[in-house]
């Protein structure tokens, strides 16, 4: 018995002010179709960054029908469910976005065939059901990517009659067709191909395991050849792990490759070597018994991971480009089954996460989510003083005259804790401690013709803030 879950992981720009935490909203139910869908496998996710829209994507577990579901982002609610096409698989259905058409696309393996299909939303309607090729027999699942350079969207499976070879295809828009499928390596898949795009060197990342080994392959397309290759020669998958999951860093310039041995296992392509680095755990807590998904978030610059271990989602994140992870549950509770996936919406700034979730209750399963949002604070650290001004001063007596160099500032912006007062240095050396309400200092008996360098700091509970420098 399965519940389709939706998680929403708010991440939000990591200005050099604020800091943030993060805390769960409760699980809310999604209004449910009649009768209500449950979810086979994997659920889907895919942003139209163009509207402003997330789409959910999953299969009917009863009928082997494709559903979806828009996110109002307004409402901060899902749309009713409904069909995709009136058309049948067995295996997981995947969506991507082109935003040159501004089409999502929808692609599945149809269960009386086993051609790779696809269906076309435009915002209004779904497109007839029908065939990237009749010539070709989908092993599992058939992904696709957005090739924005050219405008194209590819397709990759892994196909039945080339004993497992990895395939792909190109839609070409101006002949609304699709280009004849080709191999992309000559090596056996033992699930999925997926994909990725690096719009920076304008190359196609596919990756996979490999069937008789078990590690993860990859290959690249650039320039309309394909090059393979290993991600890792020494940490094969585990059976709970069937993929290879990929996603570009645009900050970095990098591509991340994620699956799982025992522990989930991430590996980075730098296009300045055009290798990949040795994996590491991003995680030692636990089992893993699912994919690895991947996401980029363009508003924090982070990569994100989810997983399942032991059945609890699992998630981890860096934005150190793949060196350090911090990792959290995103639920402690639900008990998934063994697919997860991920997708960045950059209008709300926040990562969904969705997965189905397996129960022996009810069999009328409705659909649920649940939002973690971020709670912004100000930076415990006191910052430096505001508009520093100087000037020389003379102060004139009945037989004698005083240089001096006057200083006034205003106070740093408010943090978490009050300013106690200031400190004042000339030529690096501390020459005054000021009360908090003093905005202005005089240091006298300065001598003509010489120059002096000064710096202001203010100071709480929690010591001296940074030092704003001025030369009088």
């Amino acid at each position: 018995m399965k519940k389709l879950l939706i998680i929403l992981l708010s991440i939000t720009a990591l200005l050099s002010t604020p800091a943030y935490t993060i805390s769960w909203d409760p699980i809310e139910t999604i209004p449910s179709i009649s009768p209500p869908s449950e979810a086979r496998g994997a659920v889907s996710l895919a942003y139209d960054n163009i509207n402003g829209l997330m789409f959910a994507a999953w299969l009917d577990d009863s009928t082997g029908t494709p559903f979806f579901s828009i996110f109002n982002n307004i409402l901060g609610t899902w749309s009713m469910p409904a069909q995709i096409a009136n058309a049948q698989t067995n295996n997981a259905i995947y969506l991507s976005y082109d935003s040159s058409a501004r089409i999502m696309v929808a692609t599945w393996n149809d269960s009386g065939t086993n051609n790779p299909f696809y269906s076309f939303y435009n915002g209004t309607d779904w497109s007839n059901a029908a065939a990237i090729s009749n010539a070709v027999v989908v092993f599992d699942g058939v992904r696709t990517t957005y090739r924005s350079r050219t405008g194209n969207i590819i397709a990759a499976w892994s196909d039945n009659n080339f004993p497992f070879n990895p395939f792909y295809s190109i839609y070409i828009s101006g002949y609304d067709t699709w280009s004849i499928p080709e191999t992309i390596a000559i090596e056996q898949v033992f699930d999925d191909v997926t994909l990725t795009y690096d719009n920076i060197s304008d190359q196609v990342f596919a990756a996979w395991i490999a069937n008789n080994t078990g590690l993860p392959s990859y290959a690249t397309l650039t320039a309309g050849v394909w090059t393979s290759g290993s991600i890792s020669l020494t940490d094969p998958a585990s059976t709970q792990s069937k993929n290879v999951l990929l996603t570009y860093d645009n900050s970095n310039q990098q591509v991340y490759a994620a699956w799982g041995a025992t522990q989930p296992l991430v590996a980075v392509f730098s296009n300045t070597n055009q290798t990949w680095s040795a994996p590491i755990a991003i995680s030692n807590v636990g089992t893993l018994n699912s994919e690895v998904a991947l996401a980029y978030s363009s508003a924090s610059e982070q990569v994100v991971a989810a997983w399942l271990d032991s059945g609890i989602p699992r998630y981890a994140i860096t934005n150190s480009a793949g060196a350090n992870w911090t990792e959290g549950f995103i639920s402690p509770n639900p008990v998934a089954s063994t697919a997860i996936s991920l997708a960045f919406d950059s209008g709300l700034n926040e990562m969904f996460v969705a997965w189905s979730n397996a129960t022996t209750s009810n069999p009328a399963d409705p659909v649920y989510s649940a939002l973690l949002t971020p709670t912004l604070f100000p930076d415990p650290a006191i910052g430096p003083v505001i508009s520093l001004k100087g000037a020389k001063k003379v102060n004139r007596f009945f037989t004698a005259s005083d240089l001096a160099n006057q200083l006034s500032w205003f106070p740093p912006a408010p943090g978490v804790f009050p300013v106690l007062g200031y400190h004042i240095y000339r030529d690096e050396t501390l020459i005054a401690t000021l009360p908090h309400t003093k905005l202005s200092f005089q240091d006298h008996n300065r001598k003509p013709g010489v120059s002096y360098s000064y710096a202001v700091a203010a100071f709480d509970v929690n010591g001296e803030g940074p030092q704003t420098a001025i030369a009088l």
